[in-house]
């Protein structure tokens, strides 16, 4: 009965996520990893990482900062583990996503993003970013 319950949430969040509502992304991603801040990410496996990924990517490019702000998290979780697992190619690639993340992130006015820039977009980018939405330069 509960996996009935499960599989008519997700067919209700996908429709919600097609019709263009954001949040429907995102509930779809924690559907399959909880929330992002608490995933053990050697219990899920690459795939379902990688849809999830796909899911809070796709709210945050529909203008919604939570979307941006799962995915951090989520790309957080994931540097952190190919870290400790010392895979310098993962760790690489999932800094250069944050990076895009955190500037989807700050694009929107998200709360933290202009910390998290501050680690993980290089200061020539940055610079440019802030231009580009004529945000006053901080010194």
């Amino acid at each position: 009965k509960r996996q009935g319950k499960h599989e008519q949430a997700k067919q209700c969040f996908e429709q919600a996520a097609h019709a263009g509502i954001a949040t429907g992304y995102i509930e779809l991603g924690q559907l399959l990893i909880g929330d992002p801040t608490k995933v053990i990410i050697s219990e899920v496996s690459k795939e379902d990482l990688d849809k999830v990924e796909n899911y809070f990517r796709l709210a945050g490019q529909a203008k919604d900062p939570k979307g941006w702000k799962a995915l951090i998290d989520l790309l957080e979780k994931r540097l952190d583990f190919a870290k400790l697992q010392q895979n310098r190619e993962d760790f690489e690639i999932h800094w250069n996503k944050l990076a895009n993340a955190t500037a989807g992130g700050l694009q929107l006015g998200l709360k933290g993003a202009a910390t998290k820039a501050q680690t993980y977009i290089e200061e020539q980018f940055l610079k440019k970013l802030i231009r580009i939405y004529d945000y006053p330069l901080i010194s």
